[in-house]
């Protein structure tokens, strides 16, 4: 998967970023989706998907209003829901996503079961294939609306975040220039030093970008938010107020804690990820973007070089989740990320709009953000 996503990153980040001659305007957002989004379909469903401009339509569409509409529904009781839905634009636009991918993947699942029945097929390695291995069902093996609710789920769960990582560290990098230099040139040595190619290997090897992203992560990630209660009299000291909360579960029975403590049947817990993020305690100077936080936390002490990866898990670092449940994908994401943040930086110069400061988020519910209208200055670099 790491070969197919190297093997893809140069020339599909051209298809979607412009040229810019000169300093130009770029919604940020819109254009990392689109990339993301070709990538995942190369090294998942393969079939040059990812030049298929009807599927990358369907893949940011569905992407984009999954969880709009997923959350709009929980506004309403459950017994409302199945009224409910019919009044949800975004639903709808999921609907039609479902069924223009069953029409791009029929004629694949076709192919295959010809190629099959004749004796001259040799199983791709992708998605598909994996489904179709997997079904216990003869029916579904074939079946082109499973196959495509798969595909589309899978692209919206591993494309959401990535592409919201990827726009708040290109923000970031628009807002701390200083640190462009810095990763520019770990990226290029790097690049170097592994003979003109990006390896696995490689991907470890850039630890001030590892630590940009990861500190973008912990500053601006999607269960980051920081509010500032100007009249409120319990805030903290520093005036901003910690609310935002993520691993939100009911307890389906009564949960007796190690120290005692007790969850009663039916009562709501969740984990304050914005408190961990935040906390003077594990991070100094919390509120203060420091883009090579984690390099220095890495390179303090020995037992400190894994903890403190984009990618590792703690109970202090909660982006990924944590136990069992942590993203099996965070491994992959990291990858991509760091793939399309060095080509970007190799190509072109960042910066924000004259007179104006870093694109907003956008809080809904628990979870913020990057502004989706969100513009940036780029410039093509000379070579």
């Amino acid at each position: 998967m790491f070969a197919d996503a190297n093997d893809g990153t140069d020339r599909l980040v051209s298809l979607e970023f412009p040229q810019c001659p000169d300093w130009t305007p770029v919604t940020v957002y819109p254009k990392a989706l689109r990339v993301v989004s070709r990538i995942n379909a190369k090294t998942l469903i393969g079939n040059r998907l990812e030049e298929n401009e009807e599927w990358i339509d369907i893949s940011t569409s569905y992407t984009r209003n999954i969880f709009v509409s997923s959350a709009k529904l929980r506004i309403f009781p459950a017994f409302m829901r199945p009224v409910a839905q019919y009044f949800i634009p975004e639903l709808k636009s999921v609907w039609h996503c479902n069924k223009r991918a069953q029409d791009i993947i029929a004629p694949i699942l076709s192919e295959r079961a010809v190629r099959e029945k004749s004796g001259d097929f040799k199983k791709p390695h992708d998605s598909i294939e994996w489904l179709r291995d997997d079904a216990s069902n003869p029916k579904d093996k074939q079946d082109p609306q499973l196959h495509a609710l798969v595909q589309l789920l899978i692209g919206a769960l591993s494309v959401n975040t990535t592409t919201q990582l990827i726009t708040n560290s290109l923000f970031n990098l628009a807002t701390y220039p200083e640190y462009v230099p810095i990763l520019r040139q770990e990226i290029n040595d790097t690049y170097k030093a592994n003979g003109g190619k990006w390896t696995m290997d490689s991907m470890a090897q850039m630890q001030k970008l590892d630590s940009f992203i990861k500190e973008t992560l912990r500053h601006a990630g999607h269960l980051t938010r920081k509010w500032h209660l100007p009249n409120s009299k319990s805030r903290p000291s520093s005036g901003w107020l910690s609310n935002t909360v993520t691993f939100h579960r009911v307890a389906r029975e009564t949960i007796r804690l190690s120290d005692g403590a007790e969850i009663p049947k039916g009562y709501t817990a969740f984990s304050p990820a914005n408190a961990i993020n935040f906390d003077p305690e594990l991070y100094p100077n919390p509120d203060t973007f420091d883009g090579l936080r984690f390099y220095n936390l890495r390179h303090s002490t020995p037992e400190n070089e894994k903890k403190y990866q984009l990618t590792s898990l703690a109970v202090e670092q909660m982006q990924f989740g944590a136990g069992r449940h942590a993203c099996p994908g965070r491994a992959i994401a990291g990858h991509q990320v760091k793939l399309i943040l060095s080509d970007l930086l190799n190509k072109y110069e960042l910066k924000l709009k004259n007179g104006e400061s870093r694109p907003k988020t956008v809080l809904f519910q628990t979870n913020q953000f990057p502004d989706p209208q969100g513009q940036i200055l780029f410039k093509g670099r000379k070579e």
